[in-house]
């Protein structure tokens, strides 16, 4: 109960600057809703507003209303470690005097919701891979809700809805969709390249209108858009550039439309044909909009903003804000880079109104669907660190495969949007960001590219420092003042982030405890980094910033960030910070237990971390928390073992955290690492080679560790030692090992639809009845998941499987072949052995970019009784030969060049996997899901020429494996090389930088007279081997 109740207390503490995103009004009778489960409500038609209390800290993001009483509001909350978001729908039959919540943990994030009827409603949002279209509708008034069956979509962040079989939506990365028949289909337009999201967009009749970031407006004159054209604004290019479209609203013939900045207001007083601009009088940006009349309109957005107009927009005021400016703006070229910790010092303890901007966006044409919600995600993380707004500039799309390319790389990718203007352009959206927010102090990345940041954060660090400069000047990039009604604004400070004490003037104690947010620093910011983090991460003890400009005299001798500021009244740039009570003794006993816990974790090793006495020591020390200190504790503990590569104890506490923490968010992390984990064939075989900690508790009994210090090149292998490693005890306990996995998953399912259906897990929880012996439960899953959804790599996943328990017909993913050799290759990487002759290759295709072409990739794949042997052919341009190196370090740094990674998924679970990579100079690097402590033993060969590079590898089979591979066994697998700055190649698609496991094809071990080719979907299947 008392994390619901700590949440409760942050919406209370932060709400009132919360962003406010939609809003609904009958007569002189209003509803806003925004973040932190905020709802204003007017009585008065906005004379006065009063909170009405919703139970929930979600980003509502959409209000409707059927008449003064009954009434829908949709939103989301954000799960960590990119695990996707979870749908809020509350409702009301009293006009809001109590709001109920629906549909609990049934759906994804919702951003829009509408009803037809008091029976008849939809509501949209993200697609995920069990609701793949993101579109849901009710019949009941709201009690079931059912998926409209759609290909995989993005996130929709507006819908209109005619009648209950009739709509439009719209949504991230410029999709437009209809709703025809009860049928969801593709609208007839194709945006530009940039990925930028269409926010609103509203039919009337036949007609309709979008609108979007970039000065995006689109019109459907006649098929309530079915079709769309670009409506003609007569706006300069750079006044488009400047202007992000967030709401839209038409009332006869007049719309208005209201973004970023908040500054102006477009107007059409018929129907689209011309085009007008009003002055609000603030600049923060505005979220939505809405006109009872052709005269009464109210516009909300950042800082609980409420605007209203009594003259059908031509002048404005303001009825509620929690803030005018904000004190200080993070700037930060990618999310993991925002100091939360920092934010929610300043933000979360202090009041000061804080915002964040995230300067790259995920890539349209290469990232995963589900990266199209994070700018929502990057907001939710800056609102729970104790931020006031968090927004993220589309424009930067930064592919994974840019993120070491140098800055001239990175500008040369953007230069195609931009008229080979992009560095301008990126100082252009700097300076509009500081004359939006005019902050007083702007903190940005470290400079040092050497320290741990990328050229990306140095390219928005050098960008920054002009800005700092420019914003001040109203001759500098002069349409966002005599047009958009910005002013120029000086920032008193900028800092960067920076890596020690050493030239740092501010330095922060992160384990301060703060009496207002009932946790230290660190701990309370540790949420918000689970949301900018695709896995669990640890912030520091202490973080540290170097002055980088200043206005301020002295400035270099202030410890503070905020010092030397002038305070500004309350209510412009900071909260209202009511009195605080001391911390209980209880509170304080929890702290202080959780940060001893925390300290005993990660002492080096000695007689004191032995495993069994430090679990003997860690369940009484988190019996003595309350729960919100002592989920997150365990969490942090368990994910402590887990990166340095002890996953039995990490494997102790995370059950320890579901047993105990069953309610709290982060256990349906522990649910997911402890079924990937129970059903991982290489978590058992690492088990079974004794690379953990052993419990004395457990009846696992490792053998002698087989591993090398380092990897050698070499060209003649005979003496090879054979250790002789004991399996995982009996058959017995080889099914304990899987039968875990499965009860788990069951305690799992119980948290909801949500959970239950989730694909990653499922493919998990069906990988452990093969192993034991049950196909027939795995087959229907198998056959139920591709009847139930569409096209994509998860079902391509699914029938391969079915194909594999048939071997007929044509397969659905990529097969390769891999011949046993007669006799073992030299290697040498001359690739002159009989073992790849006569052997059609592997050819890697486009993943990522265009790089095919000058960049040709093969490869081959042969194995004997000892070894698994991999050939690689990368060819290159001859400019972009580097030479081998002469020393080859162990798990070197091969993100800044051309590099393959080989992925091995031995049991097809598609979660867990080996990963052996080598890169052009001949370094390697290796780990076993994630894990860069799996230290393999394997055998690397190259030779290298002016333009091309090419490796032979031998992987003892022993390091993969316990079992004899036996003609027939199928592993999957997948072939993926990277050219930092140009693309990504791959064998099976899709594939990324980051490893993409349900992209993976498949490893076929044949006998030598098998086959001698690799084959694809639609090509020739294999004979089935018995």
């Amino acid at each position: 109960m008392r994390p619901f109740l700590v949440a409760l207390a942050a919406s209370a503490l932060f709400g009132l600057a919360a962003p406010a995103a939609d809003l609904r009004y009958f007569d002189d009778e209003g509803w806003a809703a925004g973040d932190e489960g905020v709802v204003w409500h007017t009585i008065d038609g906005g004379q006065n507003w009063e909170r009405q209390p919703t139970g929930v800290r979600a980003s509502l993001r959409s209000v409707h209303f059927l008449n003064p009483y009954i009434g829908w509001i949709a939103g989301r909350e954000e799960r960590p470690h990119g695990e996707g978001s979870a749908g809020v729908l509350l409702f009301t039959r009293d006009g809001g005097m109590k709001w109920q919540r629906s549909a609990n943990n049934d759906l994804p994030g919702l951003n829009r919701v509408r009803f037809v009827d008091a029976r008849t409603g939809f509501a949209v949002g993200d697609g995920t891979e069990q609701f793949p279209a993101g579109i849901f509708r009710t019949a009941d008034a709201g009690r079931s809700w059912h998926a409209v069956a759609g290909p995989r979509c993005t996130s929709w962040l507006a819908a209109d809805f005619q009648d209950d079989q009739t709509g439009a939506l719209a949504g991230a990365w410029g999709r437009l969709g209809v709703l025809r028949q009860g049928k969801f289909a593709r609208a007839d337009w194709e945006d530009t390249p940039g990925g930028r999201a269409i926010q609103d967009l509203q039919v009337v009749g036949k007609r309709a209108v979008a609108v979007g970031q970039g000065g995006l407006v689109l019109t459907s004159s006649s098929s309530a858009g079915g079709q769309w054209g670009y409506a003609n604004l007569t706006l300069p290019t750079e006044v488009r550039a400047c202007w992000d479209f967030h709401g839209v609203h038409w009332v006869g013939d007049q719309i208005w439309i209201v973004g970023r900045p908040g500054s102006v207001v477009l107007h059409s007083p018929d129907q689209g044909q011309s085009w007008e601009v009003s002055k609000t009088g603030q600049p923060l940006p505005l979220h939505g909009v809405f006109f009872a009349s052709d005269k009464a309109g109210w516009a909300v957005g950042d800082f609980g903003t409420i605007l209203n107009t009594a003259d059908g927009g031509k002048n404005w005021r303001a009825q509620h804000w929690g803030g005018q400016r904000a004190a200080i703006l993070f700037a930060a070229a990618r999310p993991t880079a925002l100091p939360v910790d920092a934010l929610a010092k300043l933000g979360g303890d202090e009041g000061f109104l804080a915002a964040a901007l995230r300067v790259t966006s995920a890539d349209a044409a290469s990232a995963d669907p589900a990266r199209a919600s994070q700018a929502m995600r990057f907001a939710a993380a800056v609102r729970a660190a104790g931020g006031a707004a968090g927004e993220t500039l589309w424009q930067f799309a930064l592919p994974q495969h840019l993120v070491r390319a140098d800055s001239k790389e990175l500008i040369r990718a953007w230069n195609p949007l931009f008229a080979d203007r992009a560095a301008d352009e990126v100082l252009r959206q700097l300076v509009l960001a500081v004359r939006i927010w005019r902050p007083d102090v702007v903190v940005t990345d470290s400079p040092d590219a050497t320290g741990g940041s990328g050229p990306c954060e140095t390219l928005v660090v050098e960008a920054l420092r002009k800005a700092f400069q420019l914003a001040a000047d109203p001759k500098a990039f002069p349409e966002q003042i005599q047009f958009l009604h910005l002013e120029p604004w000086e920032v008193k400070k900028s800092y960067a982030r920076w890596d020690s004490a050493s030239n740092a003037q501010v330095q922060i104690d992160l384990t301060q405890v703060s009496d207002r947010l009932e946790a230290s620093i660190r701990d309370f910011a540790a949420p918000a980094l689970g949301l900018l983090a695709d896995a669990p991460l640890a912030l520091p003890t202490m973080r540290f910033f170097h002055l980088l400009d200043s206005r301020l005299a002295s400035a270099d001798k202030y410890l503070d960030l905020m010092r030397g500021i002038e305070p500004s009244p309350t209510g412009v740039s900071r909260r209202a910070q009511p009195p605080v009570s001391p911390l209980s003794q209880d509170v304080e006993k929890s702290i202080r237990s959780r940060r001893n816990l925390e300290s005993l974790v990660a002492m080096p090793a000695n007689q004191l971390t032995d495993p069994n006495r430090m679990l003997a020591q860690i369940a009484p020390m988190l019996g003595g928390m309350h729960e919100d200190q002592a989920a997150p504790a365990a969490f942090a503990v368990a994910n402590h073992y887990v990166r340095i590569g002890q996953w039995t104890m990490a494997r102790e506490i995370f059950l320890h955290m579901v047993d105990h923490y069953p309610a709290h968010p982060l256990s349906a992390d522990a649910y997911r690492w402890l079924i990937r984990h129970n059903t991982s064939g290489e978590a058992r075989r690492r088990q079974e080679m004794g690379q953990f900690w052993v419990l004395s508790q457990t009846t696992v009994r490792p053998s002698e560790d087989y591993r090398s210090e380092s990897i050698v090149k070499f060209r003649e292998f005979d003496e090879i030692v054979k250790d002789q490693l004991t399996m995982l005890g009996d058959r017995t306990e080889t099914r304990r090992w899987y039968q875990g996995s499965l009860d788990i998953g069951k305690r799992f399912a119980a948290l909801g639809p949500l959970y239950a259906t989730e694909p990653p897990i499922q493919f998990c929880l069906q990988a452990a009845p093969r192993h034991l012996g049950d196909f027939e439960a795995a087959r229907a899953w198998y056959q139920q998941f591709c009847t139930e959804h569409p096209d994509g790599p998860w079902r391509d996943a699914a029938a391969m499987e079915l194909w594999l328990l048939n071997r007929t017909g044509m397969p659905p993913k990529p097969v390769a072949y891999c011949r046993e050799a007669s006799a073992r290759p030299f290697l040498d990487g001359k690739l002159d052995d009989a073992c790849w002759q006569g052997v059609k290759p592997l050819v890697l295709r486009n993943a990522v970019g265009d790089t095919v072409k000058d960049h040709p990739s093969e490869a081959w794949l042969a194995y004997d009784k000892d070894f698994l042997y991999v050939a690689l052919r990368c060819r290159h341009p001859a400019e972009r030969y580097v030479p081998p190196v002469t020393v080859r370090p162990r798990d070197a740094d091969l993100r800044p060049f051309d590099h393959v990674s080989l992925l091995l998924d031995l049991d097809r679970d598609y979660a867990t996997y080996f990963r052996l990579e080598v890169d052009q100079r001949g370094c390697v690097c290796d780990d076993c899901w994630e894990d860069r402590t799996w230290n393999p033993r394997w055998f690397v060969a190259l030779h290298s020429e002016r333009d091309c590079w090419q490796v032979e590898l031998a992987i003892p089979m022993i390091e993969l494996t316990g079992e004899a591979v036996t003609f027939g066994r199928s592993w999957a697998c997948n072939i993926v090389r990277t050219l930092p700055g140009r693309g990504v190649q791959a064998w099976s698609l899709p594939a990324e930088v980051q490893p993409r496991p349900e992209g993976m094809g498949l490893l076929m071990f044949l006998k030598d007279t098998d086959s001698k080719a690799a084959a694809g979907p639609g090509q020739k299947a294999a004979t089935r081997v018995p």
